[in-house]
């Protein structure tokens, strides 16, 4: 019972400390904030976007560029919270102490330093990161940069958000819907 964030991952990563140091490597703790719950937080981009969507793009021009403005907000939100470049919306959720365990091998007269890194924690994914459906997505985008995890949710922001700037600058509803669609 390893979960990122959890008790489990600091007992492990204490344990792999204790063997690092017995290997006689010299090891260190690097302490830092972490939200474990992603699901959540994609969650919350995808609800806001369509929330948007369907709550902003009914009315008149100024709630439609709110609806393009929020919508274009969580894509780029999204795609820097998948990509770990930044995060904007992850900050409102609640973040929990974790650890990373590194070690080094002791030569001060060495002309490089070799890091050794122990990922500790086992995190439980979820279907979006099931084997079956990453080999379907890399199947279809075989030489692609994103996750294919990630393909899925973010082309349906990217879409979303293309629609609601097309009806914020004046395409009709109808013609916007077939863009998110």
């Amino acid at each position: 019972q390893r979960g990122s964030a959890s008790e489990g991952e600091r007992e492990a990563a204490h344990w792999v400390a204790s063997r690092f140091e017995e290997t006689g490597l010299k090891s260190e703790r690097e302490s830092f904030k972490f939200c474990p719950e992603y699901w959540n937080v994609w969650g919350a981009h995808m609800l806001g976007a369509i929330g948007a969507w369907l709550l902003l793009g009914r009315g008149g021009r100024r709630q439609r560029l709110a609806g393009a403005a929020a919508t274009s907000f969580l894509t780029a939100s999204f795609w820097g919270d998948a990509s770990a470049r930044f995060y904007w919306l992850r900050r409102l959720f609640p973040a929990r102490p974790s650890i990373n365990v590194l070690a080094r091998l002791p030569n001060p007269r060495a002309k490089r330093v070799l890091v050794i890194a122990a990922h500790v924690d086992a995190a439980h994914s979820g279907l979006v990161f099931h084997p079956g459906l990453l080999r379907w997505l890399r199947s279809r985008n075989p030489e692609g940069q994103i996750s294919p995890a990630l393909v899925l949710p973010f082309r349906g922001l990217a879409l979303l958000c293309i629609a609601s700037v097309l009806r914020a600058i004046g395409l009709p509803r109808r013609m916007a819907k077939v863009v998110a669609l």
